[in-house]
C-alpha cells in the first residue's frame, strides 16, 4: 500500500466518514486537498519536457456524427492499428448507432489510412468503447460493448491469430446469468503476469422500474485465456457516491489498484490482493477530478507509469498527462491538451500506446460544447523528455 492511500486513510477512514454525521462526498471535500498536498510533497522531485504533435482529428461529417472512444496496438509488422466507434445516422448520443472501425498507421501515427468498418453493429443500439490487448498467447484481443438495450449492455470479444487482418465470432465476456447494463471504457482491458484477464466493469442496474447511474463496481476474469468468465465481488461503495468507469493496473507486488471516477471531485481507488475478485474499502485520491475517467497505463522499461485525466474538480477542459511512480504516485504533471476558444471544448476517454520509454500515441476525445462533446477523437504523438 503506497504513502497517499496510507495517509488518506489514516485521516479519512471510511469508519470514521460513515459515522461523522458528514455525506461521505463533504468528508472527501474536507479531507483530500491536504492530504493529496502533503503525499505528492514526499515524491522525489523530477521534471520532463513535452512536446505534441497532432497527428490526426477524426472529425465528424455527413451520416457520420460521432467517432470516439478506441485503442491502439502495435502489430507484429510494426504497423499500428486503431480501433474507435464509428456512428453513423443523425444521433451522437451514447445510445446511438455505430460499428467499430479500424486505421492503420505505418509511421509510428504520423500518418493513418481511411477507416474501414471491422465489426457491424447487429441490431440492438450499438457497438461502442474498444479496447485491444496482445494476449500472452500472441492473439489480439477485440474487446468491446455490444449495446442492445438498457437492460443488455455486456463486454464482448473477437479474436486475431493474423495480426487484425481477420477476427473470430464474437463471444460474450458476461454470460447469461449476469445480463443486465454494464459500462466497460475503452482501453480497460489488461491481462494480468499470470495470465488473467481483468474485465473491469460498472454495473447499472434497473431498481423498481429506475435506471440506476451511481453505478456498482466488479471485474469479470478468465482464468483460461478467454475462454470462459466469471464475477468477482462487488466493491463496497460509500453511501451517497457516484462509482462510474473503472479501470485497473497491476502493480509490481501482484497488487491490483483500481480507480472509478466520482462525483466528489477525486478520482476514488481501493486495491485487491487476489487478483481483482476481491477489494479492499475504497478511499479517495490525489487525482482530483469532475465526473470523467482517468487512464493509467505503464511506460515499458520502466517501474513508472503514464495517467491521462483532467485535473480539475469540474469540468472536461483541460486534459492532463502525469507521470507516476511505481506505486502510481504522481511525480510530474502538465496540461496535455485545453481548449480556451469557444465554443469550448470537452476532453476525455484517453487511450494510450507506448512507443518506447520516452514517446506515446493518445487519442482522447476532442468534441465541443454544447453538444455531447465526444463528437471528435484527437490522435497526438507525445515525448517526454526526462531533465
Amino acid at each position: 500500500m503506497d504513502r497517499i492511500f496510507k495517509h488518506l486513510l489514516s485521516i479519512f477512514g471510511l469508519t470514521a466518514v460513515l459515522f461523522s454525521g458528514l455525506s461521505a462526498q463533504d468528508a472527501v471535500s474536507d479531507a483530500v486537498s491536504d492530504a493529496i498536498s502533503d503525499a505528492i510533497s514526499d515524491a522525489a522531485p523530477v521534471s520532463f519536457e513535452m512536446t505534441r504533435e497532432i497527428c490526426l482529428d477524426l472529425v465528424p461529417g455527413e451520416n457520420n456524427p460521432r467517432n470516439s472512444e478506441g485503442d491502439f496496438i502495435r502489430t507484429k509488422d510494426g504497423r499500428i492499428l486503431f480501433v474507435y466507434s464509428q456512428y453513423f445516422g443523425k444521433s451522437a448520443s451514447d445510445h446511438a448507432h455505430a460499428n467499430l472501425a479500424a486505421i492503420w498507421s505505418s509511421d509510428e501515427g504520423k500518418t493513418w489510412s481511411e477507416p474501414e468498418i471491422i465489426v457491424k453493429m447487429d441490431g440492438g443500439l450499438n457497438v461502442m468503447s474498444v479496447s485491444l490487448i496482445r494476449l500472452q498467447d500472441g492473439r489480439i484481443g477485440l474487446f468491446y460493448l455490444r449495446k442492445y438495450s438498457m437492460s443488455d449492455n455486456r463486454e464482448w470479444v473477437r479474436y486475431s491469430t493474423d495480426e487484425g487482418k481477420t477476427w473470430s465470432e464474437a463471444e460474450c465476456c458476461i454470460s447469461d446469468e449476469f445480463k443486465d447494463y454494464y459500462v466497460v471504457n475503452n482501453a480497460r482491458i489488461i491481462q494480468l503476469r499470470d495470465g488473467t484477464i481483468l474485465v473491469p466493469a460498472c454495473h447499472h442496474k434497473t431498481i423498481h422500474g429506475k435506471f440506476d447511474w451511481s453505478g456498482e463496481l466488479v471485474c469479470f476474469y478468465s482464468k483460461d485465456a478467454g475462454k470462459t468468465f466469471q464475477r468477482g465481488e462487488y466493491v463496497k461503495k460509500p453511501k451517497g457516491l457516484v462509482f462510474q468507469e473503472p479501470g485497473v493496473n497491476e502493480l509490481e507486488d501482484g497488487t491490483i489498484f483500481m480507480y472509478t471516477r466520482t462525483t466528489s471531485g477525486s478520482q476514488f481507488v481501493m486495491r485487491s490482493k487476489d487478483g481483482g475478485i476481491t477489494w479492499d474499502e475504497p478511499g479517495p485520491s490525489q487525482f482530483t477530478s469532475p465526473c470523467s475517467p482517468l487512464l493509467i497505463r505503464p511506460i515499458p522499461g520502466t517501474k513508472r507509469f503514464i495517467a491521462v485525466w483532467n485535473d480539475t474538480p469540474k469540468g472536461r477542459n483541460p486534459l492532463n498527462i502525469a507521470v507516476l511512480d511505481a506505486e502510481l504516485n504522481i511525480l510530474w504533471k502538465t496540461v496535455l491538451d485545453k481548449s480556451e476558444g469557444t465554443p469550448p471544448q470537452w476532453f476525455c476517454y484517453p487511450a494510450i500506446l507506448a512507443l518506447n520509454e520516452k514517446e506515446f500515441l493518445i487519442s482522447y476525445c476532442a468534441g465541443v460544447m454544447p453538444g455531447v462533446g465526444l463528437e471528435k477523437t484527437r490522435i497526438v504523438k507525445v515525448r517526454l523528455e526526462e531533465k
